[in-house]
């Protein structure tokens, strides 16, 4: 689970694009929606900040079983 904007001037794109080229399961989180279309368009999963407990564990609970 990686938040996209890490501050003003470094995101965790290109961590996350090396992490699922090793084949690990990445999930963005942001609160700019406008990340979402093009993430998921790339194969990321990604979840809305801010976001429930509720529904990090479904997000996590459909990456787990895609992954099984």
């Amino acid at each position: 689970l990686l938040d996209i904007n890490v501050d003003k001037q470094q995101t965790s794109l290109e961590l996350g694009q090396r992490m699922k080229s090793d084949g690990v399961q990445v999930i963005f989180a942001s609160g700019n929606s406008a990340d979402c279309a093009r993430l998921r368009g790339q194969g990321f999963h990604f979840i809305d900040k801010p976001f429930s407990h509720a529904t990090l564990t479904e997000t996590l609970t459909q990456v787990l079983h895609q992954s099984a």
